[in-house]
């Protein structure tokens, strides 16, 4: 306050004491004073214009006791206020200071240099004290922004699991309703099917010596037929195994125990197996039975091809999602590239995919025609791993062989 003016109103009902005020304080030419005998025309001098501090008396003609600087106080809470009250009624000016008076002073028992120095001190106080304020009122702000930031995004967390939840529960029915609908297809398409081969095992034997043309023909319908009847037993497999315990899940453990069901065939053909399993995957919520059934057909699609030796390279691990221009950006299943997956990668040295029209694409995923005879047919196995939100890329390898690969997305959590 040092070299500022500073504006006080004295609000004393008594002419005396309050002309004894002025002479105390107007020899400090820093104060700027006002007075009022009532607390009607202390209010009109407020309204009219700020004071940096008030002296107020207890005992005023409109106003008596605690009850004028209570208005006071409500009114103007940041305005400093030193008491005034007489020997008789100190208790009353301690009170005031317990409810936010900045001081009290006792009439007749204080002279200049004091009642000076008990106004620059009130002044500063009441300062500390406004700012403490702004600082905790800031502080609190930050803390209820803090918290409403916290629920925010607890509430987007919970907007997420119940999402997933649902969408567990519909794929859970949708496996229900897919489980069925392929039973039902298998049964109705299998006996005609079975007519068909019986039809051209026929057809071939009675006409021995057909031309080249028509064996070709009968060539083309038998793989045709026995293709699609890879199908059905596929379709038929798969819907018989209807009540699915869908969990969290370890692919790297999952991939172990389809490994020791094809260990006896490794075996039998002089396979060499090298493995590389992951730790500590992060699980994925899936039907252990389904997908270790899915690793076994595609597991033994690389054994047969490999009847005369071979290495079998498997490998599990946790990666970002590459770019493919086959998938758009976003594969069938909505994985996209990117994403965080968990993936198992099988490679073998046996020949490529069958139809050897389509293998100079060795550098794309194959579709369902291209899956090797005797395995179960790819529609069947893309339509299973997608319903635990995965796929299925099968490519030919570049040196030779096959490599296919599952990958299932890592579900973020918060």
């Amino acid at each position: 306050m040092n070299g500022q003016h500073i504006k006080v109103l004295v609000v004393e009902h008594d002419p005396v004491h309050a002309g004894l005020l002025q002479d105390m304080l107007r020899p400090v030419s820093q104060f700027d004073l006002s007075a009022a005998g009532r607390l009607d025309e202390a209010l009109r001098q407020l309204g009219a214009g700020a004071f940096d501090i008030m002296l107020l008396d207890l005992r005023l003609p409109d106003r008596l006791g605690l009850a004028a600087y209570r208005d006071l106080r409500h009114l103007l809470p940041a305005l400093p206020i030193v008491v005034l009250t007489g020997p008789a009624e100190e208790i009353l000016a301690q009170q005031a200071v317990r409810e936010g008076a900045q001081d009290y002073l006792v009439k007749g028992e204080f002279e200049g240099k004091m009642l000076v120095r008990i106004i620059r001190c009130a002044i500063e106080r009441k300062r500390a004290e406004e700012e403490s304020r702004e600082g905790a009122e800031i502080l609190q702000q930050k803390q209820q922004m803090a918290t409403l930031e916290r629920t925010l995004s607890e509430l987007h967390l919970a907007h997420e699991e119940l999402k997933a939840a649902q969408m567990q529960l519909v794929q859970s029915e949708r496996l229900e309703a897919v489980s069925t609908f392929a039973g039902g297809i298998a049964h109705e398409v299998k006996n005609p099917l079975q007519t068909i081969l019986l039809g051209v095992d026929f057809l071939r034997n009675s006409f021995p010596e057909a031309n080249q043309d028509v064996q070709m023909v009968l060539d083309d319908m038998d793989s045709a037929a026995a293709r699609a009847d890879a199908v059905i037993r596929g379709l038929l497999e798969f819907s018989a195994y209807n009540k699915r315990d869908v969990k969290d899940q370890d692919l790297s453990r999952i991939v172990e125990q389809a490994l020791r069901s094809v260990q006896g065939e490794m075996a039998k053909h002089s396979i060499r197996l090298t493995k590389d399993l992951a730790a500590n995957l992060p699980v994925i919520r899936l039907d252990l039975k389904t997908i270790k059934h899915v690793l076994i057909n595609l597991l033994q699609g690389a054994i047969q091809a490999m009847s005369g030796g071979g290495t079998l390279s498997v490998r599990t691990c946790l990666r970002p999602l590459g770019e493919n221009p086959g998938w758009s950006r976003r594969t069938p299943c909505e994985l996209k590239a990117g994403d965080t997956v968990v993936a198992v990668e099988v490679e073998d040295d046996g020949p490529g995919v069958i139809e050897s029209r389509l293998t100079p694409k060795s550098n794309r995923a194959f579709g369902t025609e291209l899956i090797r005879k005797g395995v179960l047919d790819l529609l069947v196995l893309k339509k299973v791993v997608e319903l635990y939100g995965g796929m299925i890329q099968i490519i030919n390898r570049k040196e030779g062989g096959v490599k296919f690969t599952l990958m299932f997305k890592v579900q973020r959590k918060e």
